[in-house]
């Protein structure tokens, strides 16, 4: 039985193929474009880079069905994607040994990552201001990225995690989306990973 809200399932399957055909295409150019340009030890770069390419290959395509990328660009390459006036709004953040990173310290990141838990709203056919996060991870250089959308309801902190109501993945195929069946996680539930403070900093990753 499908658990999360039938609105975000509708909003968010026309993300699913555009985000993956351009992380697909911010890799190649990466590989082609600029061999050897990450050295020994510089993952960070391959991120940020990514991330760079990412922005440039949406901003060039465009997306579609009431999505549009969102502003803040300029702070550390953060990519925002928004659906119609911001009533939802996707901050694409970078997985940190696998799992969501904390907003850390900058208030409006913090502001972001609160949203009120689906179970105390009233309707959750009639959701207010939606905020998510797609995490993303390059698995291997043929391998699809994985790329998962988490509702945080706190900003987490450095030891502790980040609890979310809602989490699931972003298969490469729409189709392959709309056919999941999703399971909302307990609000208590913490999504627990080691994390350095400098890896985001005012950045989305």
């Amino acid at each position: 039985m499908r658990n999360i809200p039938d609105v975000l399932v509708d909003r968010i399957g026309p993300l699913v193929e555009p985000l993956h055909e351009a992380f697909e295409a911010a890799r190649y150019r990466l590989d082609t474009a600029f061999p050897g340009l990450i050295g020994p030890d510089q993952d960070w770069l391959r991120t940020h880079t990514l991330r760079g390419l990412l922005y440039q290959d949406l901003n060039r395509t465009g997306l579609s069905e009431g999505w549009t990328l969102g502003g803040g660009h300029n702070k550390n390459g953060a990519v925002h994607l928004v659906y119609g006036s911001a009533e939802i709004a996707v901050r694409v953040v970078h997985k940190v040994f696998g799992d969501t990173p904390p907003a850390g310290s900058n208030r409006l990141r913090r502001a972001f990552y609160t949203n009120a838990a689906i179970r105390e709203l009233s309707d959750e056919k009639d959701l207010p201001v939606q905020n998510l996060l797609a995490t993303w991870a390059e698995n291997g250089a043929d391998e699809p990225f994985e790329i998962d959308v988490v509702r945080p309801i706190e900003p987490g902190r450095v030891g502790k995690g980040v609890r979310a109501d809602l989490a699931f993945p972003l298969p490469r195929n729409r189709t392959a989306f709309e056919d999941l069946e999703f399971d909302t996680r307990d609000e208590d539930e913490t999504l627990n990973f080691s994390w350095d403070d400098e890896d985001q900093k005012d950045g989305d990753g």
